[in-house]
């Protein structure tokens, strides 16, 4: 006789907490996050961290490689997946010295960026690092694109990215954040994903935080997000 689906429901969150509590006793590290600079050479409406062009803040570089060779010693670098982020991470001064260190420590490494800066030496550069991924943002067909962005020409510095990064042999993930500007073009937007043949698509909805609390407008209403989760079911 088969399972029920509350029976199976249910053996499925025993197995669960099972796992949660063996975590708590043998933790693993597995994937580390370093925000490398709050800068950003964009100022997005929807901001998490209301980053922008003005004066900011860069991680420090001496105590982020210290700190990386401390995890390199008390963990197995190849096992821990390490993402450079901001801001735009590329806009912090020592860049590439810390992909250097990164790589010839054996991490394995991605970085999410909103993908302007990213030309053909650099992503020819950065796989020569070893870097494996690459999360960029894309908000809509070009002009609700830019609009978002306030950078005019920013979606088609996008678009030449993702070719710069394929041509480079580099994994392309694009996140879009969906917002009451672009929720009509959903299906534009996945049908230019399949035109540009990244590997994934990552479809969020805006939160209310940072630079997002000042364009309240921009907030999905019950329903979209009911129709959010309903285009990504399908």
């Amino acid at each position: 006789m088969t399972e029920d689906k509350k029976t199976i429901k249910s053996r499925e969150l025993q197995e669960l907490a099972a796992y949660r509590n063996y975590l708590r006793s043998h933790p693993r590290l597995t994937y580390l996050f370093a925000e490398l600079t709050d800068r950003c050479n964009l100022c997005c409406l929807h901001c998490g961290s209301s980053c922008g062009d003005g004066k900011g803040h860069n991680l420090d570089t001496a105590l982020l490689l210290r700190t990386l060779n401390e995890i390199a010693q008390d963990f197995e670098p190849r096992t821990v997946m390490l993402c450079l982020t901001g801001g735009e991470p590329l806009l912090h001064p020592d860049f590439f010295a810390i992909a250097e260190s990164i790589h010839s420590l054996g991490f394995p490494w991605g970085i999410t960026t909103n993908g302007t800066l990213i030309d053909s030496d650099r992503a020819k550069a950065m796989a020569a690092l070893g870097l494996e991924s690459v999360t960029l943002s894309l908000d809509g067909t070009e002009n609700t694109h830019d609009a978002l962005r306030q950078v005019k020409g920013s979606f088609r510095k996008v678009i030449a990215a993702v070719e710069h990064l394929h041509t480079a042999g580099i994994k392309v993930q694009i996140t879009s954040v969906i917002h009451s500007g672009n929720f009509h073009e959903l299906q534009p937007l996945y049908e230019l994903m399949c035109r540009l043949k990244v590997e994934s698509w990552r479809v969020i909805n805006i939160e209310p935080i940072g630079r997002a609390l000042e364009h309240r407008e921009l907030l999905l209403s019950d329903e979209k997000i009911i129709g959010l989760l309903n285009f990504i079911r399908a």
